[in-house]
């Protein structure tokens, strides 16, 4: 996802009307779009992303430049009141930062890419991209461009440990291999205090990677160790430069991997066996990210619009979908005769068939003995029940009830009545122009002129050769 995308949250129900909008408190204009969590407490983790002055030669940047401030805020969801505030420049060092001013460009459209020069470049040294309230009241935090987590005390804010890049306080017991995620997402709390999980993107896009991995780190929080436990790779060893989440699924274990900038999700068992591997975009694209997820959940959900089922009716077909809908088991084809009511209000429908639901839009094909002058289309689930139905739309019930097979046919019958009637006429040309011949060789006008018989009428005299 390119650029900073930045708004305030909304909140549905399952019939998608809106609940909640939820927007930064305090000063902030707009929030950051990196998280949205909602906590035990029913309240709202929020990020923000704000320009600040700051002294960035450390870096090699302007002594008095702009830095983009990573800003986190739980907030009341009921109220809008900010519970809680934390921000990294506060915190953190900005030497600690991994991302460097060697590509970047003071320009107000390249997004978290910036020098620092202006207000509308600031350079983006953390990058939050991920928070966690946990039951002890403390939240977990991901800083990509830092290659860091922490864990932030909730009641004064101070850092009480960092996993992972310039300032980890952790032990590695597996080689490297649990402290070494770079450019990382979506830490989160595995069992409580005994374990995180998140998303290794090992790369970034000023830095490539060899393989992203979803991880699951084991942690001694005491003796502050840290061991890998499981990382998973892609089948098709997956890069993605940028976004991702893992998700350890309630009901079975598995871990469910969205690849971010890469369209692709991947179920795994939770040793690391790729149950099912899908994608919503073309690999070849994936460096460039035309189609990317930000994070990809699995989980039960049961959408039932207010909106009505959509429909056209193209050619011989009707095509039918209902964006959200869930439980559509199956659409019932209704039809109603033009003459009862010509405005197309109070109509008796007859239903025409049934057909299982096909994917999010389903064709349904028109007999052609089912020609009415209004159709309709209702969504029934799995035991009948009426979910939705769809606006009445008049059907044209000439040419377009005419099936393909059917023009062929008209078409060929035609040709032979055609072809037919110019045969009749042809032979019946060649009769007339014959009997016409015939008549000449039997008969000879004399060559004295017309001999006029007693009633006045011309008469014939049949010549004799050679008289």
């Amino acid at each position: 996802m390119e650029g900073r995308k930045q708004g305030s949250w909304f909140m549905m129900d399952n019939t998608y009307t809106i609940q909640h909008e939820i927007s930064p408190g305090g000063s902030y204009n707009t929030g950051d779009m990196h998280e949205f969590e909602i906590t035990a407490d029913n309240t709202a983790l929020i990020t923000i992303y704000e320009p600040v002055l700051a002294d960035l030669s450390s870096i090699g940047g302007p002594s008095e430049g702009y830095l983009l401030d990573s800003i986190f805020q739980e907030i009341s969801i009921s109220t809008g009141e900010v519970l809680f505030e934390w921000s990294a420049h506060s915190h953190v060092p900005v030497a600690n930062t991994f991302w460097t001013t060697e590509l970047c460009r003071d320009d107000s459209n390249s997004a978290f890419n910036g020098c620092g020069h202006h207000e509308y470049s600031a350079f983006d040294f953390y990058h939050l991209n991920s928070v966690e309230k946990d039951e002890q009241g403390n939240y977990l935090i991901c800083g990509r461009n830092v290659h860091t987590v922490s864990y932030i005390n909730g009641q004064t804010g101070e850092i009480i440990w960092n996993l992972g890049g310039p300032s980890n306080e952790f032990q590695d017991l597996s080689d490297g291999g649990a402290t070494n995620f770079t450019w990382q997402h979506h830490a989160r709390w595995y069992e409580y205090g005994r374990g995180i999980s998140l998303f290794d993107n090992g790369g970034s896009t000023i830095e490539s990677a060899s393989e992203s991995r979803g991880m699951i780190i084991d942690l001694d929080i005491d003796r502050r160790t840290a061991t890998s436990r499981v990382s998973y790779y892609h089948p098709q060893q997956m890069t993605s430069l940028s976004q991702g989440d893992v998700q350890i699924l309630e009901d079975t274990g598995n871990v469910f991997i969205g690849w971010g900038r890469s369209a692709a999700i991947t179920e795994f068992s939770f040793e690391g066996e790729v149950l099912c591997d899908a994608r919503f975009g073309a690999s070849v694209y994936f460096a460039f990210g035309p189609v990317t997820s930000y994070r990809a959940f699995r989980h039960s959900w049961v959408g039932k619009p207010t909106t009505q089922p959509s429909i056209i009716v193209v050619d011989d077909s009707i095509y039918v979908s209902w964006n959200g809908a869930t439980e559509v088991s199956k659409w019932q084809l209704e039809g109603a005769d033009e003459d009862e009511d010509e405005d197309g209000q109070d109509l008796e429908f007859d239903i025409i068939s049934q057909s299982f639901r096909d994917g999010f839009e389903t064709e349904i094909r028109i007999s052609t003995q089912d020609q009415y002058a209004f159709v309709r289309l209702v969504a029934l689930d799995a035991e009948g029940g009426v979910l939705g139905i769809s606006e009445v739309i008049e059907c044209d019930i000439g040419i377009e009830w005419i099936t393909p097979m059917m023009i062929v046919i008209i078409t060929s019958i035609g040709m032979i009545v055609g072809f037919s009637a110019t045969l009749a006429i042809a032979a019946a040309l060649y009769r007339r122009r014959k009997r016409k011949q015939e008549v000449r060789n039997d008969y000879e006008l004399l060559t004295g002129g017309d001999i006029l018989d007693g009633e006045g009428r011309a008469a014939r005299s049949l010549m004799i050769p050679g008289g």
